[in-house]
């Protein structure tokens, strides 16, 4: 990873061809998805646990 590249999430578990896990890729943080969602709040759910992530471990480096 490029130290000037804000953190994002990497796919790092498969199960039945769906993406199931995923790690941040500036620190190894992993978020899984949500089992007991529908697809949608699930995917939400996850996108605001690693913004929140974002913003309390990365802040200083992330541009967004």
């Amino acid at each position: 990873m490029r130290l000037n590249e804000n953190p994002h999430l990497v796919v790092t578990s498969w199960v039945k061809g769906e993406p199931m896990s995923y790690e941040c890729s500036r620190c190894g943080q992993v978020f899984l998805l949500p089992e007991d969602r529908n697809p949608r709040d699930a995917v939400a759910e996850l996108v605001a646990a690693f913004r929140d992530h974002v913003g309390e471990e990365h802040a200083e480096q992330a541009d967004d």
